[in-house]
């Protein structure tokens, strides 16, 4: 990890590089598009994605959910739309609760509980 990084320094380099910060805290390596799903709304004010059905695009929003809260850990909001409620009550939150799980068992916990 960077430096063992930690307040406004693990922010910046977070919001600088959320592909690393998927890498090092859950364990996961983005591919190209992922990655730059995850970083667009770091350079964009508004973001879309179009895609196929299992592009892996709710995976790559759950990974930006936390990516942008760390960033942002005291003004940071997230707004995830979809679809249908399954879609984001089974697939973004299940996403949600693994990447969750995975970073403590990485040793990396984000430090936070996520409720449905």
């Amino acid at each position: 990890m960077k430096g063992a990084l930690k307040g406004i320094a693990l922010a910046h380099a977070i919001a600088e590089n959320p592909a690393w910060f998927a890498e090092e805290i859950f364990g996961v390596r983005l591919w190209p598009k992922q990655a730059e799903i995850v970083r667009a709304p770091f350079l964009h004010k508004r973001t879309a994605v179009r895609g196929c059905v299992s592009s892996t695009k709710t995976f790559a929003g759950a990974v930006l959910a936390f990516a942008w809260l760390m960033a942002h850990p005291r003004d940071g909001r997230v707004f995830h739309l979809a679809p249908s409620f399954r879609q984001v009550d089974k697939n973004l939150w299940g996403y949600l609760k693994k990447l969750n799980a995975q970073a403590t068992a990485n040793g990396r916990p984000i430090g936070c509980q996520v409720y449905k």
